[in-house]
């Protein structure tokens, strides 16, 4: 059989000459066959060598450089003072790396916190952060939230999707890095524009909580506008506007400011007839879902239900998200999981989501989900010094079958 050239994780009917399909039935491909180049691995893996040789071998420079000037300054044998360069040598390698990074990260800041050539157009529309009602300003808004902000679905084409004629035009609202330089301020500017724009007067709100870059799922939001008529509100927070491998040390302050925010919708939904709430929605994506999570740490499965939140997606949740291993506790993974108290799932892959019955699905109000291949829930600093049980003699869909754990190399 030709193997299928899929992305992992996609949705599609397997090969009927594939002895393990069942007719009729769709796979998610969370293990599909990966295609190796060996001329391709062979490039990359001389490249790094190359390059892992190049630094040591300028390391190695820099250590004789010093302890030669060392040695014409102090006097002795450059021999002995190669401690002394060595220590000059990774002083200088760190300094230097150091700023690497420091000009990396100002060019991405720089990058992530503009507003696109071509964006420059404030919405029109009421109901969407950075009108001229918002009175916030709109080249304040970063780039992750003006592209998100200006992408609102229009009632039009609702209609035109949905076969509907009544459409209202979707509410959404952000708070990005830019609008204000103190959490407490950003928390509380997203709080006025909830309030502004009626958004707990919807029928469903949403709060989004985003990646390091500031970035909101642009279909995750779309599909709430068309499955809800426009009748609904969405909102997102910014933390960060760097890559989320830069964002890591962000998390802290995304947790705080969800928490403020959560709070804040809390205290106006409690405020409310209980007939007139809207239903209250949190999503988040990688390292968004670890923000949104952040806040539920050592609540065991009380703290969505006792925040009023009524439904919630969370995908790809990141190995260092502590909430999920504390739901998930000792269990082991080859252990089929169940729908869990207050309707908390934690499916190990995709698969396990399919294979629920109907009943088990309607169910699940609290989903942390995750592709059997998706690296970000199974990549954390364990992999040093412990072999994960998703590397074990029983791996679950989408694990590595024929990758053994090598301490250090692994990771």
């Amino acid at each position: 059989m030709t193997p299928w050239r899929a992305a992992p994780g996609s949705l599609i009917r397997q090969d009927k000459s594939d002895e393990h399909h069942t007719p009729g039935q769709d796979r998610f491909f969370e293990d599909s066959v990966r295609e190796i180049a060996p001329v391709k691995m062979a490039a990359i893996g001389a490249g790094i060598a190359a390059a892992t040789y190049g630094v040591a071998r300028a390391e190695s420079l820099l250590t004789h450089g010093m302890a030669r000037l060392a040695s014409a300054s102090l006097g002795g044998k450059p021999e002995d003072h190669r401690a002394l360069g060595r220590i000059t040598a990774l002083g200088v390698s760190a300094g230097g790396a150091y700023l690497a990074l420091n000009r990396v990260s100002a060019m991405l800041t720089k990058g992530g916190g503009a507003v696109e050539p071509g964006m420059e157009e404030p919405p029109s529309s009421l109901q969407i952060t950075g009108c001229a009602e918002s009175g916030l300003e709109w080249m304040k808004q970063t780039r992750e939230g003006a592209r998100w902000l200006a992408s609102a679905v229009e009632p039009a084409t609702i209609d035109s999707v949905m076969g509907t004629s009544k459409a209202k035009q979707p509410i959404r609202v952000y708070a990005s890095l830019d609008i204000a330089e103190d959490p407490h301020e950003r928390v509380a500017i997203l709080l006025r524009e909830i309030d502004r724009t009626r958004a707990l007067e919807r029928g469903h709100f949403a709060l989004f909580s985003p990646t390091g870059s500031g970035y909101v799922n642009y279909v995750a939001t779309e599909t709430f506008e068309f499955l809800s008529g426009g009748d609904c509100a969405s909102a997102a927070i910014q933390y960060s506007v760097l890559p989320s491998s830069f964002s890591l040390g962000n998390v802290s302050t995304g947790v705080d400011q969800t928490r403020m925010v959560i709070d804040g919708i809390t205290e106006r939904l409690l405020a409310m007839d209980p007939s007139e709430r809207p239903h209250f929605y949190l999503f988040g994506e990688s390292l968004g879902s670890q923000v949104s999570e952040g806040m539920f740490e050592g609540t065991w499965t009380y703290g969505p239900p006792g925040a009023k939140v009524d439904y919630a997606l969370w995908i790809g949740t990141p190995s260092a998200a502590k909430w999920r291993k504390q739901l998930w506790g000792d269990r082991s993974i080859t252990e089929i999981p169940d729908v869990g108290p207050d309707g908390i799932y934690l499916p190990r892959t995709i698969r396990d989501w399919l294979n629920l019955s109907e009943d088990e699905r309607t169910q699940v109000r609290y989903l942390l989900l995750q592709n059997g291949d998706d690296p970000i829930p199974k990549f954390g600093s364990q992999l040093l010094w412990r072999r994960p049980d998703w590397l074990g003699p029983e791996r679950p869909i989408g694990s590595p079958q024929h990758t053994l754990w090598v301490p250090g190399a692994t990771f």
